[in-house]
């Protein structure tokens, strides 16, 4: 955080942010597509390996090459996970800091009077001394609800998947601002992947997308009814 700051002692402009959100996004995608080639070329090597020994030789060349070729795009992958990997955790702060500012505003017609909003929430398990299990990046609560909401710069199906086991966690073993009440939870980003934002709302999670007017709440569809965690079930 303190290389983020020192790096940023002149705010960027508006313009900037979002052109550099919008890079993100876009240099995620294409890295999916990337990998997928590879995965892709790696059967088709794999399928070569199995010919008539008749073509043994040809086929060694052919894989001696394509090993060579799928190094440089890993190579390459490596490279862009780097440059991707350092850009993520600044943009991710900032994305966060946006959408945590306009959370009244993009809940305001909804059934529940949140009234208090958190960022970075732990919640830890019951050993002595207690482990830290994970955290929720923004955290609503009223007395009766809690929202968790998991930010991403660009959303994957992994991250869905990953967040919904988070939050078994988080009802296992909630935070004291949770404590006693129920789970709702929401999934906010400025790019989904394939399918991604249709899995959110068929897990039961809101979904948000934040974009240049910094965040939205996205349509559910008919029938939709939210998910719920009893923290008061867990035990």
């Amino acid at each position: 955080m303190e290389n983020f700051m020192r790096r940023h002692q002149h705010p960027a402009t508006p313009e900037e942010i979002w052109a550099i959100l919008r890079e993100n996004a876009i240099g995620m995608a294409e890295l999916r597509e990337e990998q997928r080639k590879t995965d892709l070329q790696m059967k088709e090597t794999a399928l070569q390996m199995k010919e008539t020994d008749r073509q043994m030789k040809e086929t060694d060349r052919i894989v001696k090459e394509n090993a060579l070729h799928i190094e440089k795009i890993f190579r390459k992958i490596d490279k862009q996970d780097d440059d991707i990997g350092g850009l993520r955790n600044s943009v991710g702060w900032l994305v966060e800091s946006f959408f945590h500012a306009r959370m009244w505003e993009l809940l305001k017609d909804s059934p529940y009077n949140f009234n208090r909003c958190y960022r970075r929430v732990e919640f830890f398990d019951d050993c002595s001394p207690p482990n830290c299990l994970g955290d929720i990046d923004i955290l609503l609560s009223d007395t009766e609800w809690v929202m968790a909401i998991e930010v991403k710069s660009f959303a994957m199906e992994k991250d869905l998947t990953r967040f919904l086991n988070r939050l078994e966690s988080v009802r296992k073993h909630p935070p004291a601002e949770a404590r006693g009440k129920k789970i709702l939870a929401g999934f906010a980003a400025v790019g989904y992947d394939k399918d991604v934002c249709n899995g959110v709302h068929e897990a039961g999670l809101f979904a948000f997308s934040i974009n240049d007017d910094l965040g939205k709440l996205l349509p559910p569809p008919e029938g939709f009814t939210p998910s719920v965690w009893d923290t008061a079930a867990a035990g």
